[in-house]
């Protein structure tokens, strides 16, 4: 459930980032080509704080807020049994903190049960749905509007 959650949030970060900097193919490949989640909401933060219009800026910027938010308790559930510090650089080919069989690490910093693990991805949920929210106001009525064109009403001119 924390999974999909969040790969449906990718997936709508992934839209926002390609709305706003429709106009910036080298700032929108460098968005695609990082994988660090941290890098990519800040190019997106950037990008809303130089081209949204208000309402819509305030709205996307705390809900960037969240999605750090979400990320941290994600990557805690998703990686927190392998994963490294946080601290490893990528191009390290051997890791000193990746998970070891032999030695295991408390991978949790909370008792993680079943109830937690489903907060956290209802809290996902949430961010996803108040996301489309955002994207959706202020949209004319319509037939049939692309989330991309929806984004780029909330562009400045």
């Amino acid at each position: 459930m924390v999974a999909v959650s969040w790969s449906f949030f990718e997936t709508n970060l992934h839209t926002t980032a390609t709305a706003i900097f429709d106009d910036e193919p080298e700032t929108r490949d460098r968005f695609e080509q990082v994988r660090s989640m941290q890098t990519r909401l800040n190019v997106v933060q950037t990008g809303v704080e130089a081209k949204m219009i208000e309402p819509h800026r305030g709205r996307f910027i705390a809900l960037l807020k969240e999605a750090r938010d979400c990320q941290q308790m994600r990557d805690r559930i998703i990686h927190g049994s392998w994963s490294g510090t946080g601290d490893d650089p990528i191009n390290k080919p051997q890791s000193d903190s990746v998970f070891n069989w032999l030695k295991p690490r408390h991978p949790y910093e909370w008792k993680l049960d079943f109830g937690k693990i489903k907060a956290v991805a209802l809290r996902i949920d949430k961010l996803c749905s108040n996301w489309l929210d955002v994207i959706t106001a202020d949209v004319p009525p319509a037939d049939f509007i692309l989330l991309n064109n929806a984004i780029k009403l909330k562009l400045k001119p």
